[in-house]
């Protein structure tokens, strides 16, 4: 099976990318992804747009429901306005949680796989929102340099990590479907 496939070129995220300058504070408002011991994420940053109904290992893990995080998206309404359009242009039948996550400059996202019952349920996007050169995924060991505009599938159930050697901070939005059509896409002959 591939670790990664890009699915969508030039999405235009200006919108929110200008309206995450404009609201710094929202990062610092829930920390318990980079800050849960042995964290992946402890160098990161998030704002959770839909997020779990809880922040406990069980529902974190295994519960499959989301709710909106009415204050973020009111002050982000581009985020939901991007989702919905990668969502119609991708097929999706059922969103999950929905985060921005700021990898910072000169740091990184350790090695893991993600586990759990929400896990195997949910397939994960991710929106890149900026990047630089210096921004590396490796899913599965295979490596690669995700630009600004583009919409990646990668299969989160292999090892993974991001490395951001940069001197900008790397953002990118994280989007759970499901999503049938992507069978016909990851089949060994497409």
């Amino acid at each position: 099976m591939r670790p990664h496939l890009e699915l969508l070129r030039h999405p235009d995220v200006t919108p929110l990318v200008s309206q995450l300058n404009a609201n710094p504070e929202l990062w610092n408002r829930q920390t318990i992804r980079q800050s849960y011991p042995g964290s992946a994420h402890a160098d990161t940053k998030c704002i959770f747009i839909r997020g779990p109904l809880g922040f406990t290992p069980e529902l974190y893990f295994n519960d499959l429901g989301s709710v909106d995080y009415r204050e973020e998206q009111c002050a982000l309404p581009a985020a939901m306005e991007l989702v919905d359009y990668v969502c119609s242009m991708l097929g999706v039948t059922e969103l999950g949680r929905v985060l921005i996550v700021k990898l910072k400059a000169g740091s990184a996202v350790t090695p893991h796989v993600d586990e759990g019952r929400y896990a195997d349920h949910f397939t994960r996007l991710h929106i890149v929102l900026t990047s630089n050169p210096r921004c590396v995924n490796v899913t599965g060991g295979r490596v690669d340099h995700w630009k600004p505009g583009s919409v990646w599938w990668f299969n989160h159930k292999l090892k993974h990590f991001a490395i951001n050697d940069g001197k900008t901070d790397r953002i990118h939005m994280i989007v759970d479907v499901v999503m049938p059509d992507l069978r016909d896409s990851l089949s060994p002959q497409s």
